[in-house]
């Protein structure tokens, strides 16, 4: 396998590349949570104060919602890169490679 260095130029075309995968990606992650968001953030009444609408947070809710926004979040990511990593540009691919185990001891 020969390798090449990632010129400005590839690196840009990688970072595009990316960019919009995660974009398509987080796009219904984004739309599911806020739906989920409009039905457990209770609606303040008129004149409420900040004190009392902080009182009546559904802290346990909320927590949830962080924890699935923030897994939607990791998973996006990790299927975006995935995703670009079967991608063919015109003068390039980006493979993995394992690592192996020098023994400089």
């Amino acid at each position: 396998m020969q390798t090449t260095e990632v010129t400005l130029e590839r690196a840009v075309k990688i970072l595009v590349s990316w960019s919009w995968r995660m974009m398509v990606l987080m796009l219904p992650v984004m739309i599911i949570t806020g739906v989920l968001m409009f039905f457990i953030m209770p609606t303040p009444e008129p004149g409420a104060t900040p004190e009392e609408i902080q009182k009546n947070m559904p802290l346990g809710r909320l927590f949830i919602m962080w924890f699935l926004m923030i897994s939607g979040g990791v998973l996006a990511h990790a299927v975006s890169i995935q995703w670009l990593m079967k991608v063919r540009w015109s003068d390039f691919h980006l493979v993995a490679v394992a690592s192996s185990k020098s023994s400089k001891e």
